[in-house]
């Protein structure tokens, strides 16, 4: 990761991707975009190849995993409010402070040259004197700064880089320790994980065909035929990927369709469904045998929807528009299962989108509101003795625990019922949460949720 690294044409590349990277941190401070999107632009918009694309990931991502430490940082060192700094100033401060503090390679005068370079690119010089002067100061005080007292939840919630209003809720349900740990976990790289279309192809020969491939890959333990992968490179460029073999799925998504238990033979409701992984893994569950029917608000979800289940032959899945929040008379009382994924907070993901983080409270109080109706249509769908998973991407209980009981306390008919599922083992209540740092997946709640009469 050295400063003077060139490419054919001779221009220092490093210096290109942290150019990249600001840029790309500007954009999603100015624009509201997502992570994900503004670094893959950067990559295609510069032309980055596979080493560089990995440079910029990570510095974009690391700013954003740890901007409020480094933010706490950088006030100790300038004496300066970070609104006292113009809003590119702040991105390029937060940036140089992540390589100075967080990537031992990077040589110190590397970092403050190309600080002051970029300022006076994007900034002015008065900009760059400013940069210089705060970076210089870091590096002869570094060793003397002091870190903020993760032992008050105020002062876990700078260390860990998240909002106060949610590392409360956080150590009111798990403790002061286990919540650091949670906290902790969305600061490191999740794996990136996919399971083996059963469909088309077994373990053994995906293993084989990836290998192939250049792809490093494994077993994630506890999750039959789920695979952890690196050095995949473009994924949907893999044979393995376009023919259907794989898809790229967390392992929590994967266990709701296990607790959800399809069979072969039954009419199975994905509600919200898009991109359709879990109603595609529904259907490898069912053999290929009954009937899947995946919907989405969008129609150009359901395209991908469709695009996905001809790669990976689901030949029961059909997909078609529709929004949860409307009851569709034509479903009630029709099907076996039903899949409910509802839109959440994302508050479970927040390590492969790091920006969640970053949402008020006040952005997400009326979800529970939104989930309650789209939980009353799915169960309405049921059969009698009919099954249905409640699922969110959140750990958040007012999105979990309450809307499920807040159900079941106006509807009479309904009940949890115990289910068994991977890494989570018997689930006596009918409700669980996975933890990114017990299980190794996404934070992700379900409920199983039985229609009695």
């Amino acid at each position: 990761m050295s400063g003077d690294r060139r490419s054919g044409s001779g221009k220092p590349m490093a210096g290109q991707v942290r150019a990249a990277a600001l840029h790309a941190l500007h954009a999603l401070e100015k624009e509201k975009t997502w992570s994900e999107q503004a670094v893959k632009k950067e990559i295609a918009e510069k032309g980055l190849e596979r080493r560089d694309a990995a440079l910029l990931t990570s510095l974009v991502y690391g700013v954003l995993q740890n901007r409020r430490l480094l933010d706490f940082y950088i006030v100790q060192v300038s004496g300066k409010g970070m609104n006292r700094f113009a809003p590119v100033v702040r991105d390029l401060l937060r940036l140089s402070f992540y390589q100075a503090l967080f990537l031992e390679r990077v040589p110190n005068h590397a970092v403050v040259d190309e600080a002051v370079a970029l300022a006076k690119r994007r900034a002015n010089p008065q900009a760059a004197g400013l940069v210089n002067a705060v970076l210089r100061k870091l590096f002869t005080t570094r060793d003397a700064l002091t870190p903020p007292d993760a032992s008050t939840p105020s002062g876990l919630a700078v260390a860990t880089s998240h909002p106060d209003w949610f590392v409360q809720k956080m150590v009111d349900c798990l403790g002061l320790a286990k919540a650091g740990e949670f906290l902790l976990s969305h600061n490191r790289p999740a794996p990136l994980c996919a399971r083996v279309n059963t469909l088309l192809a077994d373990d053994e020969s995906v293993l084989a065909e990836l290998a192939a491939a250049g792809v490093e890959a494994e077993a994630f333990a506890g999750v039959p035929h789920c695979l952890v992968l690196k050095k995949t490179g473009d994924v949907a460029a893999l044979p393995a990927w376009r023919a259907g073999k794989i898809q790229i799925q967390d392992p929590a998504s994967q266990i709701a369709v296990a607790a959800l238990g399809p069979r072969p033979g039954e009419h199975v409701l994905d509600l919200c469904s898009a991109p359709g992984g879990k109603a595609i893994l529904a259907a490898q569950w069912m053999d290929n045998k009954g009937v899947v029917r995946a919907f989405d608000l969008y129609p150009h979800r359901v395209e991908l929807i469709l695009k996905n289940a001809v790669r990976m032959n689901a030949l029961i899945l059909s997909a078609e528009t529709g929004d949860g929040t409307v009851l569709n008379p034509a479903l009630v009382g029709s099907a076996d299962r039903v899949l409910c994924d509802v839109p959440c907070s994302g508050m479970g993901v927040i390590r492969k989108k790091p920006e969640i983080r970053y949402k008020t409270w006040e952005e997400i109080q009326d979800l529970p509101v939104l989930q309650g109706k789209i939980l009353k249509n799915a169960a309405s769908y049921l059969k009698i003795h009919g099954e249905m998973i409640y699922s969110t991407c959140s750990v958040l209980t007012e999105e979990n625990e309450e809307v499920v009981e807040a159900f079941l306390a106006e509807n009479d008919g309904y009940s949890l019922c115990p289910f068994d599922a991977p890494l989570l083992g018997r689930a006596e209540k009918g409700m669980a949460t996975l933890w990114p740092h017990v299980h190794g997946t996404d934070g992700f709640f379900i409920a199983r949720i039985r229609r009695n009469r």
